[in-house]
């Protein structure tokens, strides 16, 4: 890529993982200089993100930082301004050891909002040619968008809120189900994947439709209290076309009241999302947990309920 200027869509979406035909922002079109003829223009910028493998940061950049604070605060870390994400700003890998001297974290709220994330891992394919024959071996790897030890020594780790908002999650990447599991204290969520941008699952991965979060994301978090607008989009306000929204609960037990026992506050959580419900297993049944949550209100706000499962109660109606 760096002796050329112009390549081609199909070959730019290999690299990247993102389908680039369907970009539809001003930011997307003046990042990657779409032309009328939907070949892609390499700007220096793009050029540069491009050949971005290295991490986001220093590894090395909260080393120094007093770690003897009780209940320490990180706030609105890496978070974006208003004048875009995709076009401007920090981009790469997020170091997996950037917490590991500040074990003593209870809030970490807001942190990389709207930034370039680049996946830890990316999905490949690998062909592999069997001597003598015309026959070839093909495997797929799903890639995993964050390193596992990247919140491993958080033990005192309480609030996510706005985590991870308005990040991209490129094609055949997923949120690994081990990024949470020694973060038992985690209790408020809020707005956590608030407004991503999920590109699915490469065709080749799966001949099936498969979440890109493991259904057993949240599985020994038992002391979650909130989840409120977790996976919501608001809209056309939100400015995401609905084909990047969520469009998959990873489980009708992603949350369950056995695991989630203090579980109370649901409003919004799948607000707007790209969700359709034909039966009951395709999503999380709420209304049927003893007790329901107290606060859900919006919780399936505008999901498409065909066979109407789903109480309007929770629907916001």
């Amino acid at each position: 890529l760096k002796n050329h200027n112009v390549i081609d869509l199909e070959s730019l979406n290999e690299l990247s993982g993102i389908p680039l035909t369907q970009m539809h922002t001003d930011d997307e079109k003046k990042t990657f200089g779409v032309d009328g003829h939907g070949v892609i223009q390499l700007t220096q910028e793009l050029r540069g993100k491009l050949n971005q493998r290295n991490y986001m940061f220093a590894p090395d950049i909260l080393r120094y930082c007093d770690a003897t604070t009780t209940d320490l605060k990180v706030n609105s870390l890496f978070q974006r301004d208003s004048s875009g994400y995709l076009s401007n700003g920090f981009y790469g890998v997020l170091p997996p050891f950037m917490f590991e001297t500040l074990g003593n974290i209870k809030y970490l709220t807001n942190c990389f909002n709207g930034v370039n994330i680049t996946p830890y891992k990316f999905g490949v394919v690998e062909s592999t040619y069997i001597p003598g024959s015309n026959d070839v071996i093909t495997e797929y790897f799903i890639g995993e968008m964050f390193n596992d030890k990247l919140f491993s020594n958080l033990n005192e780790l309480n609030d996510l809120t706005g985590c991870f908002s308005h990040i991209h999650i490129p094609s055949s990447v997923k949120i690994s189900e081990t990024l949470f599991k020694n973060n038992e204290k985690l209790s408020i969520l809020d707005s956590l994947f608030y407004e991503v941008k999920w590109y699915g699952l490469n065709s080749g991965l799966s001949t099936t439709h498969i979440s890109q979060i493991d259904s057993g994301l949240f599985s020994g978090n038992k002391e979650i209290t909130s989840v409120q607008s977790m996976f919501a989009y608001w809209g056309d306000n939100s400015g995401i076309n609905k084909s990047y929204r969520l469009s998959i609960i990873p489980s009708s037990t992603f949350f369950s009241r056995t695991l989630h026992s203090k579980l109370q506050r649901i409003s919004s959580l799948f607000a707007n999302a790209s969700i359709k419900v034909s039966r009951k297993e395709d999503c999380i049944a709420f209304w049927e947990w003893k007790p329901i949550p107290s606060e859900y209100i919006n919780c399936y706000k505008e999901v498409e309920d065909a066979n109407n499962i789903i109480p309007n109660a929770f629907k916001g109606k």
